[in-house]
């Protein structure tokens, strides 16, 4: 297994020009993660950036990150955050994380949604129920 690209010291900018490998697709789904992916995983110690650690730690790199996105998860965000965090939480092998996008095996990404949320409760939770946990503890 190589070594993770990701260094301490790096910008956003080195992030996205290491994790890429040029790619444009994987370029936008990393913005998209950056974007809006501490709203879908806010009890993330590393905010947005956890994911993109995490796909460093699996060596999913360029064309490989848009295939997770696109062919896997379906170009939804909270379903390939999900993905990531049942890699992280021992879900998800990495065996079968890399089968899925080499085609090689198929995952269902809505039970694995499931199975974040049962463990962390907050996971991509709609804004409707948030601000009914919020009226809850109001009273």
């Amino acid at each position: 297994m190589s070594a993770e690209r990701i260094k301490l010291h790096d910008s956003f900018q080195d992030i996205f020009v290491k994790m890429s490998d040029g790619n444009p697709g994987a370029v936008n789904v990393l913005m998209t993660i950056i974007q809006q992916g501490g709203g879908i995983d806010p009890t993330n110690m590393l905010g947005p950036l956890a994911p993109i650690l995490s796909l460093d730690s699996c060596a999913i790199y360029g064309s490989r990150i848009w295939m997770l996105w696109k062919d896997v998860c379906g170009q939804r965000l909270p379903e390939f955050l999900a993905v990531l965090r049942a890699w992280q939480l021992g879900i998800l092998t990495r065996e079968r994380l890399d089968a899925s996008i080499d085609g090689r095996e198929a995952i269902c990404v809505e039970t694995l949604l499931a199975q974040v949320r049962e463990r962390l409760p907050n996971f991509a939770k709609p804004p409707e129920a948030a601000n009914q946990d919020e009226s809850e503890v109001a009273k």
